[in-house]
């Protein structure tokens, strides 16, 4: 087995989702769309493996952390054929960011309630110039 062979099977092993053998792993990775459309060789596509596809794995238990939704995995000649190895993931957040709704009078932040005509608190003061809209 030749090195490049051998990082082609650490990262085919190392890859969580449905997998076939090495012979056709192999076979099929020099008919990826990649190699004929942007002209790549197997040894320019096989070193991006196992890092893509440990960053996706690191990806998946920090989302899990977060209570963020995953897909599942594709097979491993999917991911490989629709060059899953290339893509980026989204950033994870602990919390969505929130936009602040304020008073389009007061700027108060509290119990704002939106309308066709902007946001507006419950005072009375601002009650009363919403209304004179």
């Amino acid at each position: 087995m030749t090195e490049l062979e051998a990082m082609f099977e650490a990262a085919r092993k190392l890859y969580p989702g449905d997998k076939d053998g090495f012979a056709r792993e192999w076979r099929e990775l020099h008919n990826i769309p990649a190699i004929k459309k942007y002209k790549m060789k197997p040894s320019d596509i096989v070193p991006l493996l196992l890092p893509a596809i440990q960053y996706q794995i690191d990806w998946r238990v920090r989302a899990a952390k977060l209570d963020f939704w995953t897909p599942n995995w594709k097979g491993f000649h999917s991911w490989l054929h629709n060059e899953y190895w290339d893509r980026q993931m989204q950033v994870l957040e602990s919390e969505p960011k929130r936009r602040v709704q304020t008073c389009m009078f007061c700027n108060n932040p509290s119990t704002v309630r939106m309308d066709t005509k902007g946001a507006r608190c419950s005072s009375d003061e601002c009650k009363r110039r919403f209304n004179e809209l």
